[in-house]
């Protein structure tokens, strides 16, 4: 019997250990020498290293760490809320109805107009509208991860 972590609890882990020194901060790096040996192996593909076109402008920010998913969640609407009063659209991920759920509440308490996509049934009929609005000026979209969506279904093939 083997106890399997989801992807959430596997991320915790790598960012603790990552914290304590357990881990090379460089793990992208260890993944991508573990990727290249793979293609080399069953592909027989050399692996070369691509540079980017232009500098990369991205900032690395320090992980953060919360006592709870409610702090955590109370955290994310705070600057979904900073981001509307300046007019930055945001596309907040849930990996659950419930925490995207958790989130709305919050936003509602700040007063920040919101769309959801969670795949309930009173939502599907406006997602595309959803969609199309979503990288508008003050739009704020929780969207749930709905992976395997539309697999209940019954199939076509024979």
């Amino acid at each position: 019997h083997c106890n399997l972590l989801n992807h959430h609890d596997w991320v915790q882990i790598v960012e603790i250990q990552k914290q304590h020194g357990d881990l090379p901060a460089s793990l992208g790096h260890t993944e991508l020498k573990t990727e290249e040996a793979e293609f080399e192996k069953i592909y027989n593909l050399n692996v070369i290293q691509v540079p980017t076109h232009k500098t990369i402008k991205r900032k690395d920010l320090s992980d953060l760490i919360y006592k709870n998913q409610y702090i955590k969640w109370k955290s994310v609407a705070q600057e979904c809320l900073e981001m509307y009063n300046i007019g930055r659209p945001v596309l907040v991920g849930t990996t659950t109805i419930e925490k995207s759920e958790l989130l709305a509440a919050l936003l509602s308490e700040y007063n920040v107009p919101y769309r959801i996509l969670n795949a309930k049934p009173e939502n599907v009929e406006s997602e595309a509208e959803i969609i199309a609005q979503a990288g508008y000026r003050k739009a704020v979209t929780i969207a749930t991860n709905m992976a395997g969506r539309g697999q209940t279904g019954r199939s076509r093939c024979s």
